[in-house]
């Protein structure tokens, strides 16, 4: 049976640079979306519990910074105060 989990981030970013996240999860997660909750930064993703422990990477990459990761698929952009983010998954 699958699931959906979330998760706290931290994005960020450098000039030039990709920040690499990693979020424990379980084999096989599959990341859906990321937005702001009170006030946090949130991963969605959906697992099935049952599975082995593993760690989802995550990518963020800033408006105008970094690259975006090869392969990576787009989960979605969040907006705190000056910082914009866009977030990629590795699966």
């Amino acid at each position: 049976m699958r699931t959906i989990w979330k998760a706290p981030i931290r994005p960020d970013s450098e000039h030039g640079t990709t920040w690499k996240l990693k979020i424990p999860a379980r084999k096989g997660a599959k990341a859906l979306s990321v937005a702001m909750q009170d006030g946090k930064v949130m991963v969605w993703f959906e697992v099935d519990p049952d599975e082995e422990h593993e760690t989802m990477i995550l990518y963020s990459v800033g408006t105008g910074v970094g690259q975006i990761p090869q392969g990576c698929r787009f989960i979605g952009t969040v907006v705190e105060g000056p910082g914009v983010w866009h977030v990629y998954a590795e699966h």
